[in-house]
C-alpha cells in the first residue's frame, strides 16, 4: 500500500518502514479523532494483522517524532525521537477489527 497525496510524509515514512520489514503485509492506518492540543500528541497508529507465531496485531505509533510538522525549536531534535511498537494478542474468533482488539476508537484511514 503506497501513500496517497493526502497522506502525510511522516505517515508514508513509517508505512514504508513497516512494508520493508514485512513485505506483502496489509497495513491499516488509524488517525487520532481528536484535535492535537499538546506539543507531542499521538497522531495515530498503524496496525498489521499476523497469524504466526500466534494470532496478533503489530501496532506502530505515529506522532512522537516530528516526521510531519516541525514543532521543536532545535533542528537536531525530532519530537521525542521514537515511535512505539507493540504486539497485541488477537483472539482468532474475535472480530477482525483492530479497534475491537485494542479498544481504539475511530476508523481506519486506508
Amino acid at each position: 500500500m503506497g501513500a496517497t497525496p493526502e497522506e502525510s510524509d511522516g505517515q508514508a515514512v513509517i508505512e514504508r518502514a513497516i512494508l520493508d520489514a514485512y513485505p506483502g503485509c496489509d497495513v491499516v492506518a488509524f488517525e487520532s479523532a481528536e484535535d492535537r492540543p499538546t506539543k507531542f500528541p499521538l497522531a495515530g497508529c498503524f496496525a498489521v494483522r499476523f497469524e504466526e507465531p500466534a494470532p496478533h496485531w503489530l501496532l506502530v505509533s505515529r506522532g512522537f517524532t516530528e516526521l510531519d510538522d516541525k514543532v521543536e525549536g532545535d533542528p537536531d531534535v525530532s519530537g521525542w525521537g521514537f515511535e512505539l511498537t507493540c504486539r497485541v494478542r488477537r483472539v482468532p474468533t474475535s472480530p477482525t477489527s483492530v479497534g475491537c482488539s485494542t479498544g481504539c476508537k475511530g476508523s481506519p484511514t486506508t
